[in-house]
């Protein structure tokens, strides 16, 4: 027997109001006859489903949802590892998508192939590991960043949605910078960073390490400064985004990291070289350093100073010592495993019988040298020049845009990387989503890879190509 169903157009508003006239009689009758703990578990079974069934329609904004707890690190103030949980349902979310029609996208086959092979050495790494356990953690969390990684690939292929992304991606880091000011750290997760020798706390937001909370204020001014080249017109926004930039310097400051400052000063440098045409970006850059220098402590400059007075010999240091101590000792690690290295995570472990003081190598490449071999080494090293090349590729383009993000990319890449040889982010999620945007941005701009055609006719009709 076929029922039949009356083919008219049902109102939605009716449907809605039914639906929440029921669940509200539900959740009182559950008030009144269950337990509490029941009654909260069928409130937010109710509140949520509605919220991830329209997730689960739109994909795209757990790839939202995902970049945002990643980069703002808010699921610190959670009972229960949300950024997991998001992941996961991201992973089903894409898979439903793909058995929907929906075509997964590698943004360069060549980049795929160098990060593939890299991938497999640390893999091979895990398995020679003396603290199996440390190698695991370090080895999980790497691949783990590689999915999150792999997720968002997918949701950005054009121009349009490399600005969005650029856009949730620096309004994370803003939210990791300011937050903190106003929400404080979970007690059984909060840690203080001390300047012994000063008295002086730096300022971590919820990163919990001021040396890559640093180097993430790094990633974030070269993509404000790109969001004021699309936005130049809009007054109150670019107002916005110059104080966004100086917030962000005010909190590299404040983390009183001498790798960030020196990744720093190459950013402004090359900031003032690149941009020496356009006299709003070097307005903003000489107002950068200006207020830098103003505004920094007595106790900043003293520790910048330090550096050089060790290199002159005239100031001993503890700090710098050890880590040219775990440096050299990651240098002779390396030669003496060159196949595998040590194992991901194993470098104090391997290095205990040679230092006298526990203490990891303060340097992402010799970090990767020691702990995953020559080979991993190499291919390390393969995947940060072939960026350089895409970067180089995308400042050519007839496109402004293009080039203007091929400037962003390289004021990026420069004042990271100088910063990466005081600081072990080699497997860090940030370091592996900034060496991930130059092949992001190149497949999203690819339409104006060749000649200018495409972009006068594009101009001619008032729009840019690939929007």
């Amino acid at each position: 027997m076929r029922i039949a169903l009356p083919e008219e157009p049902f109102a939605r508003r009716r449907l809605f109001l039914l639906a929440a006239a029921a669940a509200a009689i539900c959740l009182a009758a559950a008030a009144a006859f269950l337990p509490a703990g029941i009654v909260r578990l069928a409130a937010f079974a109710l509140l949520g489903l509605p919220v991830l069934f329209v997730f689960f329609d739109r994909p795209v904004l757990f790839f939202y949802a995902l970049v945002l707890i990643l980069f703002s690190n808010i699921d610190l103030f959670t009972t229960f590892r949300l950024y997991r949980v998001i992941l996961a349902l991201a992973v089903f979310a894409l898979a439903l998508a793909v058995l929907d029609g929906r075509r997964l996208v590698w943004h360069h086959p060549v980049l795929f192939l160098l990060v593939a092979a890299f991938s497999l050495i640390v893999f091979q790494s895990i398995s020679i590991a003396r603290n199996y356990d440390a190698a695991l953690e370090f080895g999980g969390r790497y691949f783990k960043n590689l999915l999150a990684l792999a997720i968002v690939l997918q949701f950005v292929g054009t121009r349009r949605e490399f600005r969005v992304y650029i856009i949730v991606l620096a309004a994370s880091i803003l939210l990791n910078d300011i937050a903190p000011l106003f929400l404080s750290v979970p007690a059984h997760l909060e840690s203080v960073s001390l300047l012994w020798e000063q008295g002086v706390f730096r300022y971590e937001g919820f990163v919990l390490e001021p040396n890559a909370f640093a180097l993430m204020q790094l990633m974030l001014i070269p993509m404000l400064i790109y969001l004021i080249s699309l936005r130049r017109r809009s007054k109150p926004l670019v107002i916005l985004l110059v104080l966004s930039i100086l917030v962000s310097a005010a909190a590299l400051i404040l983390s009183f990291s001498r790798g960030g400052f020196l990744g720093f000063a190459v950013l402004l440098l090359l900031l003032l070289v690149l941009e020496r045409r356009n006299k709003a970006v070097v307005a903003v850059g000489a107002a950068l350093a200006v207020t830098v220098v103003a505004l920094s402590p007595g106790e900043y400059w003293q520790r910048v100073q330090s550096m050089l007075a060790f290199a002159q010999g005239g100031r001993f240091d503890f700090s710098i010592y050890t880590r040219l101590e775990s440096m050299k000792e990651a240098i002779r690690i390396g030669a003496s495993n060159p196949l595998l290295g040590i194992g991901i995570g194993n470098f104090m472990f391997a290095s205990g019988n040679m230092l006298p003081f526990r203490i990891v190598v303060h340097n992402a490449f010799l970090q990767v040298l020691a702990e995953v071999g020559v080979i991993g080494f190499v291919l390390f090293i393969a995947v940060i020049a072939y960026d350089f090349l895409l970067i180089r590729s995308l400042m050519r383009r007839p496109d402004p845009e293009a080039a203007q993000v091929g400037r962003m990319l390289l004021l990026q890449l420069a004042s990271v990387l100088p910063s990466a040889f005081f600081i072990p982010v080699a497997f860090e999620y940030f370091f592996c989503f900034l060496l991930a945007l130059p092949p992001m941005a190149n497949y999203c701009f690819r339409g104006t890879a060749h000649g200018g055609e495409a972009t006068a006719a594009a101009r001619a009709a008032g729009s840019s190509p690939g929007a």
